[in-house]
């Protein structure tokens, strides 16, 4: 950074800065002025550039300059050791110099009234890296990046500036009224953004937004100026075409949103139909087995069996079929036909059987004969199928 030496000022034109500083360092990567032309930052591009501006006296008009590092060319990080917490700040500022180490600050707290260290320290490091790591003595320490609290005036209680440069007459920080009463009788009420609440609130909006550009400036190597700018950016209210876009880039991803939808419920109704094509098909194809099966073998369907002490009886429409019964060492009589006339009723020992209709099959006469046997201890069979008749 160039400003005039005490006593004087810099040359209003700006053609004999700039012829001076480049007929020493060559062309510059940038510049500009600040604090009302003032003073001027300039950003060279190599460390041998900045050696020889550093060295800079006298412009060829023969004002005198002071050149000095900007302090953006410093960066500051946060580092806790409780190693130590009982040396003294100039110490460690001599033992980390060969790290790039060029101030210390301990961060104090107060206890019983009293101020008190902290393993806590605030470091100013030549140039714009931080390492990731320091080394006091043997021991590695991780670094933090430090952020800046907002410049908060405690006189007149607005931000930019300090108390110690401030000229204004003091205000209450409750009500920002002048009083002279230590316990303040009045509602509360904020001066920078007409709240309800003190000036020195973390949760008024202009705290909020100057905290943000300490931030940005702290992560982006920026200066305050510059952050604040792109804080303002970031906040700046939407212009009716910017929201006609928004709106406009909304419909679009809502539109291709319910497309999407479309789409897939349209494939799973696909897979759907699919599926039941597929059953039908097999459903049609069992229907055609079940025919063929129908028509090689017709199903009659079985009476229900009763009990054995239960006559049975069935229609006689179709022709009786002959059959022939023996029996071993137990004669059959035949006792007269039964009452319904639909078969006869026939005697052995103290059991009576009635044979029906031929429709019962053959398979139904010699389960009741089978009963009857085998009660009586024969080997004979009771039924043939070589013309007897029942």
């Amino acid at each position: 950074m160039l400003t005039a030496s005490k006593d004087q000022e810099l040359p209003k034109n700006p053609f004999i800065i700039g012829k001076s500083v480049q007929q020493l360092i060559g062309k510059v990567e940038d510049a500009r002025s600040i604090n009302n032309g003032t003073s001027y930052v300039i950003k060279v591009r190599d460390a041998k550039q900045a050696e020889k501006l550093l060295a800079m006296k006298k412009l060829f008009d023969d004002t005198e300059v002071t050149v000095s590092y900007h302090r953006l060319n410093f960066s500051r990080c946060v580092v806790t050791c409780h190693d130590v917490i009982d040396i003294d700040e100039k110490e460690l500022s001599e033992e980390l110099r060969p790290q790039g180490i060029t101030n210390v600050r301990r961060i104090q707290r107060t206890v019983s009234g009293k101020k008190v260290n902290t393993a806590t320290l605030v470091l100013t490091l030549s140039g714009t890296v931080i390492p990731e790591f320091l080394y006091f003595g043997l021991l590695r320490v991780k670094t933090r990046t430090y952020y800046d609290q907002p410049m908060l005036c405690y006189r007149c209680y607005t931000y930019g500036h300090t108390k110690n440069r401030c000229e204004k007459p003091q205000l209450c920080q409750n009500c920002s009224n002048i009083h002279e009463e230590e316990e303040c009788r009045f509602p509360a009420y904020c001066l920078n953004c007409k709240g309800n609440h003190p000036a020195n609130s973390k949760k008024c909006p202009i705290y909020e937004f100057e905290n943000r550009v300490c931030n940005v400036a702290a992560e982006n190597l920026v200066s305050l100026g510059e952050a604040r700018k792109m804080v303002s950016a970031e906040n700046r209210p939407s212009t009716y075409a910017n929201v006609s876009k928004l709106q406009q880039r909304l419909e679009d991803v809502r539109s291709n949103d319910e497309i999407l939808r479309l789409r897939t419920e349209n494939q799973q109704l696909k897979e759907q139909l699919q599926n039941f094509q597929t059953l039908s098909a097999e459903f049609e194809a069992m229907k055609l087995k079940l025919a063929s099966l129908e028509r090689r073998s017709p199903i009659s369907p079985k009476p229900s069996t009763a009990s054995r002490t239960t006559r049975k009886t069935f229609k006689n429409k179709t022709p009786k079929r002959k059959c022939r019964i023996s029996l071993h060492t137990t004669p059959l009589k035949r006792l007269s036909p039964s009452t319904s006339g639909r078969g006869n009723v026939f005697t052995i020992g103290n059991s009576e059987l009635t044979f029906l209709s031929p429709s019962a099959g053959s398979d139904e006469v010699e389960e009741q004969l089978y009963d009857i046997r085998s009660t009586m201890d024969t080997s004979q069979p009771l039924f043939s199928d070589d013309g007897g008749e029942h």
